[in-house]
């Protein structure tokens, strides 16, 4: 997976699923292992809130693996 900010930073990043669950009242989690440019974990966290709607958080907990960029002008 590529991700690049608006101010043009670039991460690569892998990952890998390592948790799925779902209950019965269609509330779930996603976890997966991150590699790359940052290493870590992730968690997707899925709460419906209707028929045809679900709310997702995303919840990063990660370092960076690479130096980060410094934007011009900032220094």
């Amino acid at each position: 997976m590529h991700w690049v900010s608006p101010l043009g930073y670039r991460l690569t990043v892998h990952l890998l699923t390592t948790r799925c669950e779902r209950d019965a009242d269609g509330h779930g989690e996603i976890e997966a292992q991150v590699r790359g440019d940052v290493h870590g974990m992730g968690l997707w966290v899925i709460e419906p809130v209707s028929a045809q709607q679900v709310d997702i958080t995303y919840r990063w907990e990660v370092m960076l693996h690479k130096p980060w960029p410094v934007p011009p002008g900032a220094h």
